[in-house]
């Protein structure tokens, strides 16, 4: 985060202060006035593209990594299934955890379960993020 003093402006008059634009866009500067400041942020949106199962839903994040898996929140943790080839699941090798916080066994196995039964909509769902 950048803090400064307001840019100077010569088509203003000199006890006007110039106004800072304020625009959203990801990877751009965010700058809004804040009296003699202005402060330059850099914004990153964050979005996700989610995969409903019964109990369960998987989340495929934009350019993320391959292979091609999707993030699964159950219990107080999450899990990471990575989706193969020809419509299997496991649990990621990519990652240095594929089983992060405190996930019970039967909850890992309700997560692969459901993962394997909709497989295509994840992989779908990776395609579509990862135009």
């Amino acid at each position: 985060m950048n803090i400064g003093p307001m840019p100077p402006s010569d088509d203003r008059a000199s006890n006007e202060r110039p106004l800072c634009t304020l625009y959203q866009k990801l990877g751009r500067t965010l700058s809004a006035d804040f009296g003699t400041a202005c402060i330059n942020l850099t914004v990153r949106l964050l979005w996700y593209g989610t995969v409903h199962g019964r109990e369960v839903r998987f989340r495929v994040y934009p350019h993320d990594h391959l292979p091609v898996h999707a993030h699964a929140r159950i219990g107080a943790g999450e899990v990471v299934v990575e989706i193969l080839a020809r419509d299997g699941v496991r649990l990621s090798l990519a990652h240095g955890k594929s089983v992060i916080g405190d996930v019970k066994r039967n909850e890992v196995r309700k997560v692969l379960k459901e993962a394997a039964e909709i497989t295509q909509a994840i992989r779908a769902e990776w395609r579509a993020m990862h135009k």
